[in-house]
């Protein structure tokens, strides 16, 4: 699975790249059957996605726009009774803890898909994937609505309501500090380093420096493509 987002959810990448949940977990509850109890706030939209860095990025486009309903809290049950036999082997038959998804909200969904080399687990050698980013209603222009209401929708009629960009995705890591370190001098005696003076001591200095990744971050952004955009793509939509 790839990924995680902005202001709200993020996504995974396999044969789909899917948002994942972004969550506000408190400590679970016993409940009076001794069962624990968890509920968890979900943060379900998401306007990034993340994908390999070897994806193509010219090969990224948009696949479908629909409107769905977006889960926005969580409850883990763990039963004091089941979850604690012997029999019970993580990712048995049974789920333990049981989730449940609840308090669904309007959302709308723009898939999109891309290239990348296939995955060595993919016997089928698979090599076109799929990401979603989830917006609210507001977040969209009401021509997207009104053309899927329609059921005109084409895809080349909806990429102008939506931007894409790439970055390069980065991370943090501790490296050596070069200029902030010292070295003892010293060569190879039977493969074995060792130190010109004995009583020398290396001093190294640590510092945080971004390294790539390995995922390109993609970022969409609903736009209003103008008046003249509007109407050559209600023309294009008949």
């Amino acid at each position: 699975m790839f990924g995680i987002a902005t202001r709200s959810l993020a996504a995974t990448c396999g044969l789909t790249v899917y948002a994942a949940i972004a969550a506000n977990s408190p400590s679970p509850a016993p409940a009076k059957n001794g069962n624990l109890v968890e509920v968890i706030e979900l943060k379900p939209f998401t306007d990034i996605a993340y994908v390999p860095a070897a994806a193509d990025p010219s090969s990224i486009r948009l696949e479908s726009v629909k409107a769905v309903q977006l889960p926005t809290s969580r409850t883990a049950v763990t039963s004091a009774y089941y979850c604690s036999q012997p029999f019970q082997e993580p990712g048995g038959a049974s789920p333990c803890p049981g989730i449940r998804d609840s308090s669904p909200v309007p959302a709308y969904q723009i898939v999109y898909s891309f290239s990348a080399p296939p995955m060595a687990s993919d016997e089928y050698g698979a090599s076109r994937f799929t990401f979603s980013v989830y917006f609210h209603p507001e977040d969209i222009n009401p021509a997207v609505s009104q053309i899927l209401s329609s059921g005109k929708a084409r895809r080349a009629g909806l990429e102008r309501y939506f931007r894409v960009s790439i970055t390069n995705g980065s991370g943090q890591s501790l490296v050596i500090d070069e200029p902030a370190s010292s070295f003892c001098e010293g060569n190879y005696v039977d493969g074995i380093w060792t130190r010109t003076d004995r009583n020398c001591q290396d001093k190294i200095a640590y510092k945080n420096a971004s390294t790539p990744s390995g995922y390109l971050n993609v970022k969409v952004t609903p736009v209003d493509p103008g008046q003249k955009q509007l109407a050559a793509a209600a023309k294009s939509d008949r």
